[in-house]
């Protein structure tokens, strides 16, 4: 899949309530999700990275609060 072909595309919305959430849970919560991550099968791992790069609009790598807005 091209980049500008995931741009494109409309960003979930229940992605950016979680990713919203999750700045303010636990430090033990975010090692239970990391591992839960870890465990992933590849089209999971994949459907995250097409949803953060729709998400991370300046191509950093990172997302910031604006991008969530």
């Amino acid at each position: 899949m091209e980049k500008g072909e995931i741009k494109n595309k409309v960003i979930n919305r229940e992605v950016l309530n979680r990713l919203a959430s999750f700045k303010g849970v636990s430090k033990l919560k975010k090692a239970a999700m990391n591992m839960l991550v870890k465990m992933a099968d590849q089209a999971q791992i994949e459907m995250l990275r097409e949803e953060f790069v729709k998400i991370d609009k300046d191509g950093t790598g990172l997302i910031n609060a604006e991008e969530l807005k």
